[in-house]
């Protein structure tokens, strides 16, 4: 069984985003890496719809990520920051990843980083008691009731486009004197 999908990690992480602001489940740097994160049955990165197959393979944990993202996220990746915070990871977490680089556990930060992984990995395998309580979370914290759910990922996204796009450099226009 996954390990994101066990009853006591679930728990856990939907404690944890009922207690959190709709800023933490929706933090830019989270969102710039996992763009489609509340996308129920979705890639987290691209966007891409996985099939129940892809999802719930046979005989093997679940998987949230196409095969694609997850070997450009996790099995190539050898770097030493944290997939959900971008800070270093302890040398131990290091160390696990080199020995075993297909583990998607060792390349976040244990306590929140987890938990919030936590919560993306089953709204993307479609978990319902997950799905409607994140769903009632980000809702509870926008106080125009029409606001869907879709629509706060949607605002997310063009918020972190927003903030990109006011933090890059002007385009400089050179003045030439003869």
């Amino acid at each position: 069984m996954c390990e994101f999908t066990n009853d006591k990690n679930k728990k856990e992480a939907l404690k944890f985003m009922m207690n959190q602001p709709k800023e933490v489940m929706m933090n830019p740097y989270t969102m710039s890496v996992f763009p489609n994160a509340y996308k129920k049955g979705h890639c987290p990165r691209c966007g891409e719809y996985l099939q129940h197959h892809e999802r719930y393979p046979e005989g093997h944990a679940t998987r949230s990520m196409c095969y694609s993202c997850y070997m450009d996220m996790i099995v190539e990746n050898m770097g030493r920051n944290c997939l959900m915070c971008s800070g270093e990871l302890p040398k131990s977490k290091i160390k696990e990843i080199k020995s075993n680089p297909r583990e998607v556990r060792e390349h976040m930060h244990e306590g929140p980083c987890k938990n919030l992984y936590t919560v993306i990995h089953n709204v993307a395998v479609g978990d319902p008691d997950v799905l409607t309580r994140v769903e009632q979370n980000l809702i509870a914290y926008d106080p125009q009731p029409q606001l869907s759910f879709t629509n706060a990922v949607q605002n997310s996204a063009r918020n972190l486009n927003e903030f990109i796009n006011s933090h890059r450099r002007k385009p400089v226009r050179v003045i030439r004197h003869n």
